[in-house]
């Protein structure tokens, strides 16, 4: 299996983490005698954003390092940035194939769904429909992996679009707002839109709307919601100690880390298989990413432990082994290396 790209943890603000920096490199190929090293453009391709340094004329390619920062990490210029990809993202027509497409992930069953038949091209509503008419994604082995493969597709998506091979998608560790969860930058103007309920109207989904429909949330009150979710030291000792094998870290992480809590606060499409309509769902799944990739890094040295991911599937949404996409954390690279 060819690897791509790796999935990096970063030093976050609030934490202790430290930052882990690496060089992964694979087999070269010859290309000229004049090389001289560079990055490969975003392209979705499987040389997409992929590094390579030379030796005796040849390239030699290294991975796409992915590294993700906590929300409040990011600067309200590099947030508009990314909403305002979103918002393009989700003018494209996805009847139609856009100029630069991500090729090859967005088929489905025509017999199955016959209302999605033709290519969907790459288009935000193709990420939404992927969710909703998902296989084996909630409550099995395939949920973390499945979310993984998903993240990535859309960052790469962005990243061809943005034409930044660094763009990655934020996510947000709950566990450090446990106690103001409601009351948390995320929910402003200037992030994912304010506590309300009804139709979001601002924010990075503000007036997103499907088929004449608003996006939807209904959240309790602010003190209701400041009760529902674990902090992160109880989340990181508990990943650290008491999984101790991928089930037991899938189970946690889904059902009492706040991944199932977070859909049913927020209420509205983000209870239902429809929830990708809502951009928050990137960052609270960046944050179940993290939390395995998290977990993989720290049991690094027991590889058995944290390779492949118990009894999951081929990933029939996508195609392709679920286990590729949980790869023992490579410790020479220093990160989780992602299939292409």
């Amino acid at each position: 299996m060819q690897r791509w790209a790796c999935l990096a943890l970063v030093a976050e603000a609030l934490t202790t983490h430290a930052e882990i920096k690496a060089d992964g490199r694979v087999a070269g190929t010859l290309i000229s005698q004049a090389c001289v090293p560079g990055t490969h453009e975003p392209d979705g391709s499987h040389r997409h954003c992929r590094p390579w340094t030379c030796d005796n004329g040849q390239k030699v390619w290294g991975l796409h390092r992915r590294e993700r920062r906590e929300i409040h990490d990011w600067t309200d210029a590099e947030f508009a940035e990314l909403a305002g990809l979103f918002r393009r993202l989700k003018k494209v027509d996805f009847r139609r194939k856009p100029a630069k497409v991500y090729p090859g992930h967005f088929g489905f069953d025509e017999e199955e769904h016959p209302e999605l038949k033709g290519d969907l091209g790459t288009s935000y509503v193709a990420f939404t429909e992927r969710h909703l008419h998902s296989h084996h994604a909630h409550m099995s082995d395939d949920f973390l992996p499945w979310h993984r493969r998903i993240l990535a597709d859309m960052e790469t998506q962005l990243q061809i679009m943005s034409g930044d091979c660094s763009l990655t998608l934020p996510y947000w560790n709950w566990g450090y707002d446990a106690d103001n969860f409601a009351t948390s930058v995320v929910f402003t103007e200037k992030r994912y839109g304010s506590w309300k309920g009804g139709c979001v109207t601002d924010g990075i989904g503000g007036k997103f709307d499907y088929f004449n429909d608003c996006l939807i949330r209904d959240p309790p009150k602010v003190e209701d919601a400041n009760r529902n979710f674990p902090s992160w030291s109880y989340m990181e000792k508990v990943l650290q100690h008491r999984t101790k094998d991928f089930r037991g870290v899938s189970q946690s992480i889904e059902v009492d880390f706040g991944h199932n809590c977070f859909h049913c606060t927020l209420n509205g499409y983000m209870l239902t298989h429809m929830s990708t309509r809502d951009p928050i769902f990137w960052l609270h799944h960046g944050m179940i990413d993290h939390m395995w990739t998290y977990w993989q890094n720290f049991h690094q040295d027991n590889t058995t432990l944290v390779t492949g991911c118990g009894s999951c599937s081929e990933l029939p949404d996508f195609g392709g082994a679920a286990t590729n996409w949980g790869s023992a954390w490579g410790k020479t690279q220093g990160c989780v290396p992602l299939p292409k």
